[in-house]
């Protein structure tokens, strides 16, 4: 009877932290409820060429990490669009860096601003890396604050002259 109670005992102490560890994991993924996307117009005085130029202005200050890049810009087209790294979002024990696409696009007389989730990565403490996750509820909940932060401070760096 001993040894049937210290194996139980032992294989309680090895399989307990494996049950918890599936249960915290299975509770970071399910059901997304709020929008994993931003999107902001904004009437700005101005012809497309010049809104352009002070918004790709506004993108060069606003990516000031060497991870955040403009991926893609076309003048003619009026569209600039960028790959945004936050690594300050983490809950718990969990930290989480985010890449987000951020695109401007330009027309006479205003802006357009729109944002959305790429990839999430998280470390993993057993393989010693960076692995992806999926966004949940928290994650794009805490992007979203983000993300209008973003924004005004794109809007403030477009409200600002740039003469001198």
């Amino acid at each position: 009877m001993c040894k049937n109670l210290k194996k139980s005992l032992i294989g309680l102490f090895i399989g307990l932290p494996f049950i918890i560890f599936s249960l915290a994991c299975a509770t970071t993924k399910g059901v997304v409820t709020v929008s994993d996307q931003y999107s902001e117009i904004v009437d700005f005085p101005g012809k497309k060429n010049e809104i352009y130029t002070k918004a790709n202005l506004a993108f060069v200050d606003l990516f000031r990490n060497a991870e955040s890049v403009i991926e893609f810009s076309d003048k003619e087209a009026g569209i600039l669009k960028g790959k945004y790294y936050s690594n300050n979002i983490n809950f718990g024990l969990s930290y989480y860096h985010v890449y987000s696409i951020i695109e401007v696009s330009v027309k006479d007389g205003k802006y357009r601003i729109q944002t959305s989730i790429a990839e999430v990565k998280t470390y993993d403490s057993w393989s010693n890396r960076y692995i992806t996750a999926q966004p949940n509820d928290k994650i794009i909940t805490a992007m979203q604050d983000q993300w209008k932060e973003l924004a005004t401070e794109f809007n403030s760096k477009m409200n600002t002259s740039n003469e001198w």
